[in-house]
């Protein structure tokens, strides 16, 4: 069953996340800046470097991504619904339905 998303809704939701995501790389800084100096502090091993991909790995950029299963929270009531596949086109949140 497909849950009716109407287009207002999904402004908001991308409105919010957007201030949200950009309220926290105001707080963090840039990217990467104090963070291995703080895993140090606080005893925490430094992640294995990522191993190289191989011939035929990693294709794209895509213009349409499908999250399936993910567990979405509003923020008009942040109550967690899912799972749930979230579609993403371009840069944008297009979709929100529960599984097929």
């Amino acid at each position: 069953m497909r849950i009716a998303i109407k287009v207002e809704f999904l402004k908001f939701l991308t409105t919010s996340l957007s201030a949200l995501l950009f309220s926290a790389s105001l707080i963090a800084g840039e990217p990467g800046e104090a963070g291995p100096e703080l895993m140090q502090k606080y005893g925490i091993d430094l992640p294995l470097p990522v191993p190289r991909r191989i011939k035929g790995e990693g294709s794209g950029p895509f213009s349409r991504l499908v999250i399936r299963g993910a567990t979405v929270i509003s923020s008009i009531s942040a109550l967690a619904q899912g799972p749930m596949d979230v579609i993403v086109e371009g840069d944008t949140i297009t979709g929100i339905s529960e599984p097929f």
